[in-house]
């Protein structure tokens, strides 16, 4: 699958601990070279209609993976395989 990876976010949010999750999936991504694409759900507001279309979730909220149209996670998981060594198999590389 040649689709890149996309990471949902918001860049309005006053919440410490989203911006945290979203600053830590970047810098990951950006320290293991991973070619990524940031959509900032807050100034393209048919994003985040698409990302909950993907996720099957109207209420979902940022940050989330999707490689294409296909929902690999949210920061948990993320989270779970950075820790794991398994970040390759997460983003389906």
């Amino acid at each position: 699958m040649a689709d890149s990876i996309t990471v949902y976010y918001t860049s309005v949010s006053s919440d410490m601990q989203l911006k945290h999750k979203q600053t830590y999936i970047l810098n990951i991504l950006e320290s293991k070279k991973i070619d990524f694409t940031v959509v900032d759900i807050a100034v393209e507001p048919e994003a985040k209609e698409k990302m909950r279309e993907i996720l099957e979730n109207p209420k979902a909220i940022p940050p989330q993976l999707c490689k294409g149209d296909v929902y690999l996670g949210d920061y948990e998981a993320f989270y779970d395989a950075v820790e794991n060594s398994e970040l390759n198999t997460f983003l389906r590389l």
